[in-house]
């Protein structure tokens, strides 16, 4: 007898929904995936072998406030990594806004009230207008955002320096397009790394830092299918009450009505958004943050501005 599961929704990119429904399968996890009946057929039988794991059909008008969360996961075809003008990417995203526009109304419609993340390039943009669409609480509303970065960077920092996965503090920020890694707050046990490589009785290559950085600023990290649904099944587990974890995730904040991209990494629990942890950046990592956050809400000004989004938040 399977045990008391959470109910999700991952709507999305078809491809991109049937991988991340298998790695929930293989895992086992205590999940109900509803899916409509049209999208029935693209996972016949995955669940026949789960105990706990199941899909189940939604009804065409079922009442959604049960549902404990939305993973949206759009087609990443759009993604540019050589593109950084503003109007050039606006122009790249605007089409998946529109997509997305009818299932947020359709789920509000249907008393949604769960939590949502999304995971593609640019997730900041796509969060933005969830939330301007939804009107839901900001803090159940999130992007994956740097989270595989830090699984990437924590594994490296392991294997390179031969410590225990506790031993290692790493917390990065930014956007996953733009990523601000703080080396200085970067801790193996007590020690900050770079005292840590610099201390004259180990023997690491000096390069060791650039070679590491160069892997996590790859701009592939952030359409990597394998690291994506690592990143997602760590953030899940958060928001259906399995755990409470540090993540950097991108988020909002609201002030005076205004939505306001939120870069710092955050506790996540089945509540959603928890605190956020008060990470010392230098002036160069701030103002890449502030350089960061002030391109994306270019991004966005120049969506609402060439469609009929304009008049949102």
């Amino acid at each position: 007898m399977k045990t008391v599961q959470a109910q999700i929704l991952i709507k999305g990119d078809p491809e991109r929904v049937q991988q991340l429904t298998a790695a929930l399968a293989i895992l086992d996890l205590p999940v109900t995936f509803l899916q409509d009946e049209a999208d029935m057929a693209t996972i016949p039988m995955v669940d026949q072998a789960c105990r706990h794991f199941s899909v189940r059909e939604l009804a065409p008008d079922e009442d959604l406030r049960n549902v404990a969360a939305l993973v949206y996961l759009p087609a990443v075809e759009f993604y540019q990594a050589t593109d950084s003008a503003a109007e050039q990417v606006a122009a790249q995203i605007a089409p998946a806004i529109d997509r997305m526009r009818p299932l947020i109304n359709d789920l509000m419609g249907r008393a949604f009230q769960g939590k949502i993340v999304v995971d593609a390039p640019h997730d900041e943009v796509f969060l933005y207008f969830i939330a301007a669409f939804s009107g839901l609480d900001v803090s159940k509303l999130m992007g994956v955002g740097n989270v595989p970065v830090c699984l990437t960077l924590r594994e490296q920092l392991i294997r390179n320096f031969k410590v225990a996965n506790e031993d290692i503090n790493v917390s990065v920020c930014g956007l996953n397009t733009r990523c601000v890694v703080p080396w200085n707050r970067i801790y193996i046990g007590a020690m900050p790394l770079l005292s840590y490589v610099a201390r004259p009785d180990n023997n690491y290559d000096t390069e060791l830092i650039g070679k590491v950085q160069q892997l996590v600023s790859d701009p592939e990290l952030v359409v990597n299918p394998t690291l994506q649904i690592q990143a997602l099944l760590k953030v899940l587990r958060c928001l259906l009450g399995w755990q409470s974890e540090l993540y950097s995730v991108v988020s909002l904040t609201k002030k005076s009505d205004q939505l306001e991209l939120n870069l710092m990494p955050k506790i996540i629990n089945q509540g959603g958004l928890s605190h956020e942890f008060d990470l010392k950046l230098s002036e160069t990592e701030v103002a890449d943050i502030t350089a960061a956050q002030t391109w994306a809400m270019d991004i966005i000004q120049q969506i609402k501005k060439g469609s009929h989004h304009e008049t949102e938040s």
